[in-house]
């Protein structure tokens, strides 16, 4: 699958080549790739039937060789069934394998060869005078393998260019067709050749340029859908700290309450306070302060390794912890975590009159949901621990398994 960058890398590319007012060539190397390899997968896709078409008009006109050639007749059917079909079975069956497929354009090149060589040769061989006309299954050929196969402009004026070289050096060797005759049909067939020579090179232009505004579209889709991923991604972040914002918590909290209680199991809330953030703010500053919040914010995300774990930021200097499937006794563990992570961190906090390194008062509650209980009563509970984590002399963890245990168990101070 492409990545936007590598799309966003072909963007000025395909402008640019927007902007020509004469028709396409070739683009630029890796869009020509590109291009060239979506082309032969569409060509690919009727090329089968195509050439079945080609086989079956081909072989009816044995019925002309009769008409037209009767003198070698039977060189004709021979050229015609015994050389020329079953290059063209051939080429039918090399294209149904995948590794083939991409040399469908050599093969329809080789074929217009063939098939055109071999009615210059049936030219040289018959004294008949209708011969004169028998050239015109040359224009035939021109035209299925310039338009209708689809090969590219420069592939067909070469091959264009090979053939008209090859019946004008035979005109000569040509016994029944007069000099008249010979520079009238040589015309006629320069002719037919740059008329379907014009229609290739308008095709494949046209095919060039809706490639170049395909292009545009995915890239703009992604573009937008890459917008579309970062503005969700803000509108559920917090701007300072990465972490989730409260919006974002609030509907994750009431999925995973629905969740545990069709389950039956427990759910844990962490309630984190940094203790004297506005000593702080005011002391060191509001960068300082700022810094702060990014810096513990990081050593809660750290410790929120489960995928439906979740972190945010609950307002000013408070964050949350949620942690489904979770009983108390686990939530502990993860608040002690985020504690001694903070502790590490060892961010000077001189204005605090609970200690001199910056600390955290944590709360921690949690709930098995009933059809009693309502996801607002963990929250309040989270709540109070936290509200008695700061009221027992902060710097520490206090955990609350109901709103109505009213005990108070004080995990530790630091």
């Amino acid at each position: 699958m492409e990545t936007l960058h590598s799309l966003l890398s072909h963007e000025e590319a395909i402008r640019r080549c927007l902007t020509r007012r004469v028709g396409f060539s070739a683009f630029p190397a890796p869009l020509e790739t590109d291009f060239l390899h979506q082309r032969n997968d569409k060509r690919n896709l009727h090329y089968l039937p195509a050439c079945l078409i080609a086989i079956v008009i081909y072989n009816l006109f044995f019925i002309s060789d009769r008409i037209m050639v009767p003198d070698i007749a039977t060189t004709a059917w021979r050229v015609r069934f015994y050389v020329v079909t079953p290059a063209m079975a051939l080429v039918m069956g090399l294209v149904t394998i995948r590794r083939f497929q991409r040399h469908t354009e050599l093969f329809t090149m080789v074929l217009m060869l063939l098939t055109s060589f071999s009615i210059i040769y049936l030219l040289t061989r018959s004294h008949h005078p209708n011969v004169a006309h028998y050239y015109t299954g040359i224009i035939l050929i021109a035209i299925f393998g310039n338009i209708v196969a689809g090969i590219r402009f420069k592939t067909g004026l070469v091959t264009s260019a090979a053939i008209l070289f090859a019946y004008v050096i035979s005109l000569d060797n040509m016994p029944a067709m007069g000099r008249e005759a010979g520079i009238n049909s040589a015309l006629v067939l320069l002719a037919s050749l740059v008329i379907s020579l014009f229609g290739c090179y308008q095709l494949e232009s046209e095919a060039r340029r809706e490639f170049l505004h395909g292009m545009l579209q995915r890239i703009n889709a992604r573009k937008l859908a890459e917008t579309n991923r970062k503005l969700a991604v803000i509108s559920i972040t917090d701007g300072l700290t990465g972490l989730f914002n409260r919006r974002h918590f609030d509907a994750i909290y009431d999925a995973q309450w629905r969740s545990a209680a069709r389950v039956g199991a427990p759910i844990s809330l962490l309630f984190i306070d940094i203790d004297h953030f506005k000593l702080f703010n005011d002391h060191y500053g509001h960068q300082a302060g700022d810094q702060c919040l990014e810096r513990v914010a990081g050593v809660i995300d750290s410790c929120v390794n489960r995928a439906h774990d979740l972190a945010a930021r609950y307002g000013g200097e408070e964050f949350v912890v949620l942690l489904p499937h979770t009983p108390l006794d686990k939530a502990l563990i993860v608040a002690d975590r985020i504690a001694r992570g903070t502790e590490k961190l060892a961010i000077a906090h001189d204005a605090s009159p609970t200690h001199a390194l910056l600390t955290l008062s944590i709360g921690a509650s949690c709930m098995t949901p009933r059809d009693n209980r309502r996801p607002e009563q963990l929250l309040k509970c989270a709540d109070t621990a936290l509200y008695r984590a700061k009221d027992s002399g902060r710097n520490r963890i206090v955990p609350l398994a109901d709103e109505k245990a009213g005990a108070i168990v004080l995990h530790g101070s630091l």
